[in-house]
């Protein structure tokens, strides 16, 4: 008995076969990948959103906040102005002064606020961008 010669068809099914295999199996790892990463970046978005919205709205009460408490700062150094002009009443002075200090501060609390808002607001607009951004597609192999 003589075996049978093996042409080069019978021989390229046979080798094909595997490579078939594992050029499918490549896609569908890709695609978890991809799918994990979408999966991780949905749950972080919807974990950080409610927080950003908090901070927002916090940030909101503290500027109004801040709004009636350099209106009330305004109205008290007019007033300590006027009666500073008394020279009967050397006492003023550091009251005047510590009315000005605070305003300072307010100052300076208003600054770091307009800093938190910036970042907050920046942080809105890159999730925003990553979502209109289109997903990044498996590369065929």
């Amino acid at each position: 008995m003589t075996e049978p010669e093996k042409t080069e068809e019978t021989q390229e099914p046979v080798e094909q076969q595997p490579v078939e295999v594992e050029q499918s199996q490549q896609p569908t790892q890709q695609d978890a990948q991809l799918q994990n990463v979408d999966y991780f970046r949905n749950g972080l978005e919807s974990l950080l959103v409610p927080h950003l919205e908090t901070c927002q709205q916090d940030i909101n009460t503290i500027y109004e906040g801040q709004d009636r408490i350099l209106n009330e700062l305004k109205r008290m150094e007019q007033a300590m102005m006027k009666l500073n002009s008394f020279k009967d009443i050397p006492k003023l002075n550091s009251y005047s002064d510590r009315v000005k200090q605070c305003r300072k501060r307010v100052t300076n609390i208003s600054n770091t606020l307009n800093t938190i808002q910036a970042r907050v607001t920046r942080m809105k607009e890159i999730q925003q961008q990553k979502q209109l951004a289109p997903k990044p597609q498996a590369a065929p192999q």
